[in-house]
């Protein structure tokens, strides 16, 4: 066996999936070949930090370190007086005084729209209609 075709058969030596005669023949050149015999423990050795990495660890005080974090930004923000005063006073008047303008923004621009006068385009109307089409109200409450 030469090198090029013990290197193509490494993998399947590892993982134990060559038949018998084929086997024997790779590890009779591992022995005779020191090239390929290293290119073997490089394989193992890759083989091995793979199947550490996949490996997943967990750290068991993540979650408590995360939420004391959260439990001190908490405290902070409650022992601070300016959002003691924001959230007890301000807010409030804040959302009073954006409804009482919308409101009065509301008003006045409902006030500015007048209505259009039709009065003069009335008359022109009336001028152009054709009243043979048009039957009588008698005729409708006869009914």
């Amino acid at each position: 066996m030469n090198c090029k075709s013990c290197n193509i058969q490494l993998e399947h030596y590892l993982t134990g999936k060559l038949d018998e005669d084929i086997r024997l023949q790779v590890e009779e050149h591992l022995a005779i070949c020191k090239d390929c015999k290293e290119s073997l423990n490089l394989m193992k050795i890759v083989e091995r930090v793979i199947s550490e990495e996949k490996k997943v660890g967990s750290n068991p005080f993540l979650s408590t370190r995360v939420m004391a974090a959260i439990e001190e930004i908490d405290q902070t923000d409650k022992n601070s007086v300016f959002s003691t005063i924001f959230g007890k006073l301000l807010k409030p008047a804040l959302i009073t005084v954006s409804l009482a303008a919308s409101l009065f923004l509301g008003i006045a621009s409902g006030s500015l729209i007048r209505p259009v006068d039709y009065s003069e385009q009335i008359t022109e109307e009336i001028a152009y209609l054709n009243d043979s089409y048009i039957e009588s109200l008698e005729f409708f409450a006869e009914e």
